[in-house]
């Protein structure tokens, strides 16, 4: 055993070992060696196990696992490298090059990866940091043949003003498309916890900048907070689109193929049809001018035809009039219904029934 100074001695100790080209400590058990190393013609500090080089500190205190020689061509460029860098040879499925975090407790807590940023200018600083700082980006990137290449990336950054215990922030993913060599925000889910896909400023809790398809068969859905459904849009085969309430899905209307809408009917015959079941009487619609304006107060259901050029009009009416200003005396509650027909592009009154019935 080797002991350099006592440990009462509160003078620094230590072995230099003088070398012009490499000075070395080896651990030996039989062939095989450790060895700890430093490489003058590089300013490298070297581990090995089994006499391979397992890492190495090179002279840019960059800290290189399964390689010698640090890579500096990311981004595209061959300017920019890395502090740590972890490369892996080899075609088998194992060859991998990879970090593992696995915690063992008996308890909730799990492994962690912390990725920061302050304002400060030195080590363990604590600056604050300001809005639309970038906390972290994990970058996923390819070889191109030359330089290393962004193709996706997910980011974190302040998206308000930081203070105490207070740090909004917003995430972004970002892909790269074919033909380019930078990656574009795709989805961004912001401090308020909106989520925009295809926008980066969204309004909504989700907020989408252009078509979303839904496979065919499945369902839109409005829920009550708890998993029970109380409403339904839903696109069936032969184009139809349903819409469905209440928990059991019940149809109350659908369009058909061909664009026929049916309310109480799942097989409408004609553009526009209504059916129910009521007993007696079946009041199937109701058209209501709410404004109050006297006795000048209408509604009226139209018959459109069309000429040539695509210009319409209303060739047949039938109207429902005050006869006076409705108050709250019930005698001052009487209406007409009126018919009406057009001709040389005027329509007119040709049958009035009045309260009276006449």
């Amino acid at each position: 055993d080797l002991q350099v100074g006592d440990n009462t001695d509160s003078a620094q100790s230590g072995i230099t070992l003088g070398s012009t080209v490499a000075s070395s400590i080896r651990f030996r058990d039989g062939a095989d060696a450790g060895i700890l190393s430093y490489v003058h013609s590089d300013n490298s500090m070297r581990f090995s196990t089994s006499d391979t080089e397992a890492m190495r500190i090179d002279s840019s205190q960059r800290l290189l696992i399964g390689t010698s020689s640090a890579r500096t061509h990311f981004y595209n460029t061959a300017t920019y490298g890395s502090q740590l860098l972890i490369e892996q040879a080899g075609s088998a499925e194992a060859d991998y090059a990879q970090a593992a975090f696995v915690r063992n407790s008996n308890n909730s807590n799990g492994s962690e990866i912390i990725i920061g940023k302050t304002r400060g200018t030195t080590v363990n600083s604590a600056t604050v940091v300001q809005a639309a700082d970038t906390l972290g980006v994990i970058r996923f990137q390819g070889a191109d043949g030359t330089n290393m290449v962004d193709g996706a990336e997910i980011a974190a950054f302040v998206d308000s003003t930081p203070g105490a215990n207070d740090m909004p922030t917003a995430m972004t993913f970002n892909t790269t498309a074919d033909g380019a060599s930078t990656s574009t925000e795709r989805v961004r889910i912001d401090s308020s916890g909106r989520m925009g896909i295809a926008t980066n400023s969204p309004n909504f809790t989700l907020d989408v900048n252009g078509e979303v398809g839904i496979t065919e068969g499945q369902g839109l859905s409005w829920h009550d907070g708890s998993g029970g459904r109380s409403a339904q849009i839903y696109g069936g085969s032969g184009d139809v689109l349903v819409f469905r309430n209440t928990s059991s899905l019940n149809e109350i209307a659908r369009f058909d193929g061909s664009g026929q809408f049916g309310i109480g009917t799942s097989s409408p015959d004609r553009l526009f049809e209504v059916e129910g079941t009521a007993s007696g009487t079946f009041n199937c619609a109701k058209f209501t001018n709410s404004r109050d304006d006297g006795s000048a107060d209408a509604v009226g259901v139209s018959f459109g035809l069309a000429r040539a050029g695509g210009l319409t009009f209303d060739a047949c009416k039938i109207v429902a009039r005050k006869e006076q200003t409705f108050t709250t005396t019930a005698s001052t509650i009487d209406s007409t219904l009126a018919f009406q027909t057009i001709q040389n592009e005027t329509i007119a009154d040709r049958l009035v029934l009045k309260s009276t019935g006449e």
